[in-house]
Formats: C-alpha cells, structure tokens, sequence
C-alpha cells in the first residue's frame, strides 16, 4: 500500500508520496520510489500507487521511457498529457507480446482452478449426501457445477468499449492455453465439448470485466498544459493491456479555478487526510449515517413493539418511507456541517498558501498517515522517506524532498546527464 496526495491552489501544485512498497502479505520496503517529472521540459508530474508494475514492466521504466520519447513536446491542456501517456501504454512495445501471455496465463489458471476446486467441492458434498454416488449422478454433478459457476463469471458486466472483432482475436490468443490448464486441471475428469466452451467463456469474461481488481494500477498526472494558467489533476486506474487495448478508467479530476481555489486530494490510505480536511473519519460518518437509516427503517415496528396500536400495511410502508426521508435529510445535514466548519475553511486556507507551505503541507499530511500506521497493529504499509515536489507555471517541477537509491556525491555523472 502506499499513500499519496496533491494540493493543488492558483500558485500551483504540490505532489507528496511515500516510499513503502509491500511484497507479499508482510514484508514492507521503504525505498519506492513513487513521484516523477512526467516531462524534463514542462511542468508536468507524474505519481504512481496500488501495483507498482504494469504487467511485469515497472512503472518507473515506463514513464522514463514515455518521457524520452516526450522530449521538448507540449501540450495545450493537462488532460491532453494523460491522453498522451495512455496513448503509450496502449501502443508501446516496452509492453511484450510475453507481458500479455504472463497475464493471461495468470488469469486463465485461476479460473480454471477456482473451477476445479468447485467441483472437488461438489462432489464431496454429493458423497457425503449419497455415499452410493454412480459415475453418472457424479458426472451430472460436475456439468451441474461447471454450468452454474461458469453462468455466474460470464453473466458479470463486461467492458464496453471491447468490440467482438477482440474478443475473436482473444479466442484464438487463449484457445489452445486454455485446454492446456484444463487438460492438467481435469486430468481424471473427461470434460464435454459443451463444458469446456462453459470453461473457456468464463475465462474470457474474467479477462474482459469491467470491474477492476485489487492489483490494478493507479497514476496520478498533475501539473499545467501550455494554454492553463491554473493546476489541474487527472488520475487513472489502470489494469493491463492486451492486443493493443489498455483497460483503464479515469478515477478523478480537478481543475482549479476563480470558483474553485484549492483542492486537496489524497490517493490510496486516505483515512487521516479524510479525518484532517473533514473533522472525523470518513468511515465513522458512513456508519452513523448507516445505523440512523437502520433505526429509521425499523421504528415503525419498535414504536408499535408491545403496544395496542395496529398500523395497517399501507402506513406501515408509508412510516417507513418518510423514515427513510429523514435519515437521508439527517445525511445531507451532517454533510453540510462538515463543509461549513471544517472543509471550506480548510480550502479557504490552501487557496493562499504560497508554494513553500503547499509542499509543507503535503508532506505533513502524508507524514500523519504513516505516523498512524506506525503506532497502530496493522502492516506499517506506509513509510520511509517523503519525496516531495512542487509545480508552478513560472518554475516548472521542483523537488522539495527526493531520496536517491544511491550517493549523489559519487554521481556527479547522473546529474551531468540529466541535466
């Protein structure tokens, strides 16, 4: 895990990140390197959270190598540089014909064993209920489970931009992948020709779903387009690519603006900058608000509890409803007191910083989250050094903070070169 931020104001924008990266369930390093110039020439960042590579490829090799091929370009717009990246990643060959095999094999092995172990458990089930079981109640048993959990992974929405001409040219990419894992899966199973097509849709639905999952990609491009005198942020989860598609998805956007002054905006563990900006955690408003919609839905009943009083179905529905209206208006009240006493005083304030405390302020912000996780039970999934940088139209990306993985005294050369 990781956590992030940028606080953009009319001045410009400050990114933060920290440096753990997890590998496994527990082991945490604290050397990540998270936040980068999207451009050498322009004043464009770039911040990187969730999976730290994109199909086997590292993301830092990524963006180095989208910003060789940048050199001295510009754009007009800050949205027209996230365009232009994921125009890269879609069409770059940094990303092999072996990335895309690696994740579909990946893919296709987990389907066919969540399958496999469906049935074991199927059957099992069947022999504990009927120790007698034939070969043929057995075999019904696993068309049975084969049919049913197949339907449910092909019946989940699917990407809609994905045309049937892919989904053709995806047939013939995992066709022969998949009766290999079905082959060494099923070994002692004799498996139809209806039931392995079954087998073979699930898989190409779990490849084409529109739902992401955890180990997806999040970036983060924040900065000015030549023509903006103001910062804006635009961030993408990103979950592979394959056959010169990239499944991805624009998370959220920010604009600064003479309506909109200032923008705080945390990425991946955000609990204590929600507790900051909003006066409590966001987790504790959302359970309060759950629990009075609760209590509202079922005070009919608990009023009427014991009671003589008989209310006809008609009001019972109708108690219920306008109970349901005040929770809602209770919601929106509590929501309006945190924007009056917390949050737009908490922006009224970014929109003056100058830069120096915008990059003071990110760097607390990020330095609170990883004091949270040190101090608590939970994986310290959030530490080691704070790099910092600051974009301002005048000025272009400055770093406040930057670790180096090596010693820059040693390196003079490194510095000469990327000058």
């Amino acid at each position: 895990m990781t956590a992030e931020i940028a606080v953009l104001n009319f001045h410009g924008v400050a990114m933060a990140a920290d440096s753990a990266v997890s590998i496994g369930s527990n082991k945490v390093y604290n050397s990540a390197n998270k936040l980068f110039a999207l451009s050498k020439k322009h004043p464009v960042g770039i911040m990187i959270y969730g999976n730290a590579q994109m199909m086997s490829v590292p993301w830092e090799t990524l963006i180095k190598s989208y910003r060789s091929t940048l050199k001295n370009k510009k754009y007009k717009k800050l949205k027209d540089y996230g365009d232009s990246f994921i125009e890269y990643l879609t069409k770059t060959r940094d990303i092999g014909l072996e990335n895309e095999e690696l994740y579909l094999n990946i893919t296709i092995s987990r389907v066919v064993k969540n399958l496999r172990e469906a049935v074991e458990q199927a059957v099992g089930e069947g022999f504990r209920a009927t120790p007698t079981l034939t070969n043929i109640e057995i075999q019904r048993i696993i068309s049975a489970t084969i049919l049913a959990n197949s339907s449910q992974l092909i019946g989940r929405d699917k990407l809609i931009k994905i045309d049937a001409q892919w989904i053709n040219e995806l047939v013939g990419t995992i066709n022969s992948t998949v009766d290999s894992f079905i082959a060494a899966s099923f070994e002692n199973i004799a498996l139809s020709t209806k039931e392995k097509k079954l087998i073979l849709d699930a898989c190409i639905s779990e490849v084409c779903l529109s739902e992401f999952s955890p180990s997806h990609s999040g970036i983060v491009i924040s900065g000015f387009g030549n023509d903006e005198i103001y910062p804006s942020l635009i961030s993408y989860e990103i979950e592979w690519r394959i056959n010169k598609f990239l499944k991805f998805r624009i998370s959220n956007q920010q604009h600064i603006n003479v309506s909109s002054g200032a923008s705080i905006v945390p990425f991946a563990q955000r609990e204590m900058v929600d507790t900051f900006i909003e006066g409590t955690d966001r987790r504790l408003v959302d359970y309060i608000n759950s629990r009075i919609s609760e209590v509202f839905n079922d005070l009919p009943n608990t009023m009427l509890e014991g009671t003589s009083v008989r209310a006809s179905s008609k009001n019972l529905a109708l108690l219920k409803s306008n109970g349901l209206a005040i929770a809602k208006k209770l919601a929106q009240e509590i929501r309006e007191v945190q924007n009056i006493n917390f949050v737009n005083p908490v922006l009224d304030s970014v929109a003056a910083l100058p830069l120096d405390e915008l990059a003071s302020m990110a760097h607390t912000l990020i330095n609170m989250t990883s004091f949270k996780r040190r101090v608590s039970l939970n994986t310290e999934s959030v530490g080691g050094p704070i790099d910092v940088a600051v974009i301002s139209k005048g000025d272009g990306f400055i770093w406040i903070n930057r670790k180096h993985y090596f010693k820059p005294e040693l390196n003079q050369h490194y510095f000469v070169n990327n000058s």
